[in-house]
C-alpha cells in the first residue's frame, strides 16, 4: 500500500463532511463501474485529445472519452474546490496497479479500490474505478491528473458546471477517472492530537468496503456488530472508533467514506475528527483519534 499511503500523505486537507452524502448513482462500493456512462443528449462522450509530456521527454498522445452528467456526478461544481483537489493529484509517469480490495490480506496491488481524493473544504472529488469487467488497472497518476484536469474543463464551462467521468485515461485503459461534487457537513475537526496521517491511511486503505447493509448498535440490541467497534493501524497509533446511540444501519462503503473524509479533512490538518450523522436514522459516528500505544 505504499502508492496509496505516499499520494494521499502529500494532500493537506480541512474542515468540514456529511459523510452520508457520496455523488449522485455512483457504484455503491465504489470500486467498479459500468461504461457507457450518460443518459441522455445532453451528456453524449466529448473525445478529447491530450499529449503527455514524460520526464524523459517522450510526447504520448491519449484520446480521453468524457462524459458530462450533472445526475449522477452532482452539480455545480465549486471550481474553486475542483481545482484545488487536480492540484493534490501528484503526478507521476510510473505506472501504479489498481485493484479490487481485500481486506486483511496482502495485496498484489499497488492501490486498492475504493480511492479518491478530496479538496480542502471536501466539496470535491476525484475518484478511480475499475471500468467493467476489468480487475486490475494499470496507469500513472501523471494521466488521472490529466484526465481529473480534461473532465474540469469541458465539464467545468457548462452552465451550469456539472460532474463528469473519463475513460481511455492511458496505460490499459482499464480505470475511470470520475470529478464529482460531494459535500460533507458532518465532519467537526476537533482541538486534539491527531495521528499520524501514515498511520490513519493503513485504516482507511484496508477497510472493509461492501453495498450490503450492516446492523450496527450497543451490546444487547441484537446486531451484526455491537459498538463501540473499534479499528485500530498496524502501528497502533491510528484508532477509529465507530460508535451508536442505538440500532442503526449502513453499508461499510458509507463508513469508509465517513472515515476517509475525517482522514483528509482533518487529520491532513493535524486535527483529531469526527463524522457524526451516519446511518439510516443518523444514530453512527465514526472517528479518528490518536493512541499512543506503549507496549
Amino acid at each position: 500500500m505504499v502508492f496509496c499511503n505516499s499520494v494521499v500523505h502529500s494532500l493537506l486537507v480541512g474542515l468540514s463532511v456529511s459523510a452520508s452524502l457520496a455523488p449522485l448513482n455512483q457504484p455503491p462500493d465504489g470500486q467498479l463501474i459500468a461504461l457507457p456512462y450518460a443518459s441522455n443528449s445532453s451528456d453524449v462522450p466529448f473525445f478529447a485529445n491530450i499529449s503527455t509530456q514524460s520526464v524523459v521527454n517522450n510526447s504520448v498522445d491519449n484520446a480521453l472519452t468524457i462524459a458530462c452528467n450533472g445526475r449522477r456526478f452532482g452539480t455545480p461544481l465549486d471550481l474553486e474546490s475542483c481545482r484545488n483537489v487536480i492540484s493534490n493529484v501528484v503526478p507521476s509517469d510510473k505506472e501504479e496497479s489498481f485493484g479490487k480490495r481485500v481486506t486483511g490480506q496482502t495485496s498484489s496491488f499497488g492501490c486498492q479500490l475504493p480511492y479518491r481524493w478530496l479538496s480542502l473544504d471536501g466539496a470535491c472529488s476525484i475518484q478511480v474505478f475499475l471500468i467493467a469487467p476489468a480487475t486490475v488497472a494499470h496507469v500513472s497518476t501523471r494521466k488521472i491528473k490529466q484526465a481529473a484536469q480534461a473532465v474540469y474543463n469541458r465539464c467545468g464551462a457548462g452552465n451550469p458546471s456539472k460532474g463528469g467521468i473519463a475513460s481511455n485515461t492511458g496505460g490499459d485503459n482499464h480505470l475511470a477517472v470520475v470529478l464529482s461534487v460531494t459535500s460533507y457537513p458532518n465532519v467537526e475537526c476537533e482541538n486534539k492530537q491527531a495521528p499520524p496521517i501514515m498511520s490513519c491511511n493503513d485504516i482507511t486503505n484496508d477497510m472493509y468496503v461492501s453495498a450490503e447493509k450492516t446492523t450496527f448498535g450497543p451490546l444487547g440490541t441484537d446486531t451484526d456488530i455491537d459498538t463501540p467497534w473499534l479499528i485500530t493501524s498496524s502501528d497502533d497509533k491510528c484508532w477509529a472508533n465507530l460508535t451508536s446511540s442505538g440500532k442503526d444501519s449502513s453499508s461499510w462503503y458509507k463508513l469508509w467514506e465517513a472515515t476517509d473524509a475525517v482522514a483528509q479533512m482533518c487529520i491532513r490538518r493535524r486535527r483529531a475528527g469526527i463524522a457524526r450523522g451516519l446511518g439510516d436514522d443518523g444514530r453512527l459516528a465514526v472517528s479518528l483519534a490518536y493512541y499512543a500505544y506503549k507496549p
